[in-house]
């Protein structure tokens, strides 16, 4: 069994809606944080996702954005990417 984290949706799809047509400049700020947040994570334990984009940044009920789809994702090493 796997269990994971319930999310509502991509960050494509929010931005469609009339609730992404309306956000406000905090919450843009926060949008962009997070994502920039969850991408120096991934620099800082040594991955690069390579496909980042909207529908591949899902959110919460709360509308936190977390970075997804690590299909193309590579690990750097001392001397290049795996």
């Amino acid at each position: 069994m796997l269990v994971t984290e319930l999310l509502e949706g991509d960050l494509m799809k929010l931005l469609e809606s009339e609730r992404g047509r309306n956000f406000t400049l905090y919450e843009k700020v926060r949008a962009a944080r997070d994502i920039a947040q969850g991408m120096a994570w991934l620099h800082h334990i040594g991955i690069v996702h390579l496909d980042l984009k909207p529908s591949n940044i899902l959110y919460d009920a709360s509308e936190r954005l977390k970075v997804a789809d690590f299909g193309l994702a590579r690990f750097k090493s001392e001397g290049g990417y795996i």
